[in-house]
């Protein structure tokens, strides 16, 4: 699904079978993936002032987002930035300069925000587990995400409903790999 004021396209013709080989869009730019590799996974959404992207028609796929901000989010996590990065091969996603990303946080976080009470809520006598929020990062000079490793350099911030830590550079391993693909 792709949305914008300016779109340009370059088609590859095999045959009688045409596919979208590159793609930028500019103004209010919106690309959504219609179809994602892993049944049930949250599809990826590129948005910014304009979107560029090269080889959608392979696993290669790069991509090139710029905006006030521009973000990309799925399976799980966002990324916020002047400018963003993405390169599906690699698996590999980066800001340069400050932005902001939000993470999922794992079961075993999950429990320990239930202990003290902030992930679990009352509805009508019976205690309901509720969605544990993501964590909130902020940098000010560089972001790199390989979909296990997120590195931040430059007054990191990264905040929980019931934590905040803050450091000139943060390397965060996630338990669970998100994959591009």
């Amino acid at each position: 699904d792709v949305t914008g004021r300016l779109l340009r396209v370059l088609l590859a013709v095999n045959g009688k079978k045409m596919q979208v080989r590159d793609i930028s869009v500019e103004g209010d730019a919106q690309i959504v993936e219609t179809q994602t590799a892993e049944i049930g996974a949250a599809p990826f959404r590129l948005t910014g002032d304009a979107v560029h992207v090269t080889g959608a028609d392979s696993p290669q796929t790069k991509a090139l987002l710029a905006g006030k901000p521009a973000e990309v989010s799925g399976r799980g996590a966002t990324m916020r930035g002047a400018t963003v990065h993405f390169d599906r091969a690699a698996n590999r996603a980066w800001v340069p300069g400050p932005g902001e990303m939000t993470l999922p946080l794992d079961r075993a976080q999950a429990s320990l925000f239930a202990a003290n009470g902030s992930a679990r809520q009352s509805v009508g006598g019976e205690e309901q587990s509720k969605p544990t929020p993501p964590a909130l990062v902020t940098w000010r000079e560089a972001m790199t995400f390989d979909g296990q490793t997120v590195q931040l350099r430059g007054d990191v911030v990264a905040r929980t409903p019931s934590q905040r830590v803050t450091a000139p550079a943060v390397d965060v391993t996630l338990m669970q790999r998100i994959n591009f693909a």
